[in-house]
């Protein structure tokens, strides 16, 4: 095995829906789970339920671990298991530090086991924390990105004499065109991508599939809390620009000082204050709190101030708080940009933790990054 991944709490990304939603009908993960065994990757799925995985995930599990099966289907787990139902009724009612493993690998049955519960005597602190860290990095190797030579097309019959190292000449016209299509005008999904690509979608993908596999590309997936599953943008990294750059097109100003998805979602913004006739500036300082953009109504003078929250909840929960106690306040609609819905469900979990004010929590507008997408 070259490499592991652990997915926690990855229920949602690995239901079958994913795979209806997905070009080409199989979802990245239900992908990397059957291409992963040619390349010696293993991937370790932690779900909260077994009855909405997809079938390709189910066929390519190798080995099962179960530590409660309350809610499931009996004849699901019967079926993937190999057990009777009364292995499943006792499955149902599992406590903590039993568990039930059926690797057929190892043992042709499922096998039922326990282990002691874990004894931590007390809280890391900095300098243990900083200690297992180095010594974890010290044993990490990196290497740089790929070369734009992955792109350079490969002449017939040379796979077997040069094997992957194959030094092509050039991108494909295809795969340009990909990429001056991403990189002009505004943000685009997946799926407009596509269409502006004049081809079929399984074409269509697997020329992104090319510049994803030799970096020029980044996926970026949405959460959309509705029906539909999942929307996904696409970032052009360096490799990218390095094809671009002679043609004319380099990365736009950014708007903020956030990362991708952060700018991402101000570009969103952005066109959406455009489509209403708002006006819009970003980066405010409102005189002890900076907010990611700040829109007004000409008509009516109202002002909207959003944050746009990616990756701390417990620092935009924090930037609201200030907020509230400003003069602006008074007058200014709050808005908070989540990146999706897990995000959202996490601020709203803080702000029971911290017992916000009820009359802060009811002015606070949610919205996700999806819900500034106009297709």
């Amino acid at each position: 095995m070259n490499c592991i991944i652990l997915a926690e709490d990855i229920t949602i990304a690995v239901q079958q829906q994913r795979d209806f939603e997905t070009p080409g009908g199989v979802s990245p993960l239900a992908e990397c789970m059957f291409m992963g065994q040619k390349y010696g990757l293993g991937v370790i799925l932690v779900c909260h339920g077994l009855s909405g995985l997809g079938p390709l995930i189910v066929r390519n599990t190798e080995a099962w671990i179960v530590t409660r099966a309350q809610g499931e289907d009996p004849r699901v787990i019967g079926n993937v298991l190999g057990v009777t139902p009364e292995h499943v009724a006792r499955m149902r009612i599992l406590r903590p530090g039993e568990f039930v493993i059926f690797n057929p690998v190892l043992w042709p049955k499922p096998v039922y086991a326990t282990f002691p519960p874990p004894v931590i005597p007390g809280i890391c602190d900095d300098s243990m924390q900083r200690a297992l860290v180095e010594k974890f990095l010290a044993r990490v190797t990196t290497r740089p990105p790929a070369s734009l030579e992955v792109f350079r097309p490969q002449a017939a019959g040379s796979t077997a004499s040069q094997g992957m190292d194959a030094s092509p000449q050039q991108p494909t016209e295809a795969q340009i065109r990909a990429l001056v299509i991403i990189a002009s005008g505004s943000p685009q999904t997946a799926g407009k991508v596509y269409e502006r690509m004049g081809l079929s979608r399984t074409q269509s993908r697997r020329i992104i599939k090319a510049l994803e596999g030799a970096g020029a590309l980044s996926a970026h997936r949405f959460s959309t809390g509705r029906i539909g599953g999942q929307i996904c943008f696409f970032e052009v990294c360096e490799p990218g620009w390095a094809i671009l750059r002679p043609r004319g097109l380099s990365e736009p100003a950014p708007l903020t000082k956030g990362g991708f998805e952060h700018e991402l979602a101000a570009q969103l913004l952005k066109a959406e204050a455009s489509r209403n006739d708002l006006g819009i500036q970003f980066e405010v300082d409102l005189g002890g709190l900076r907010v990611d953009a700040a829109l007004k109504n000409h008509k009516t003078g109202q002002r909207i101030c959003c944050q746009i929250g990616i990756s701390r909840p417990d620092h935009e929960v924090d930037s609201i708080q200030r907020f509230f106690t400003l003069p602006v306040a008074k007058e200014a609609k709050f808005v908070l940009i989540a990146r999706d819905t897990a995000f959202a469900k996490q601020v709203k979990k803080i702000f029971k933790t911290r017992q916000v004010a009820e009359a802060v929590v009811r002015r606070v507008h949610m919205r996700l990054i999806a819900d500034l997408v106009k297709e």
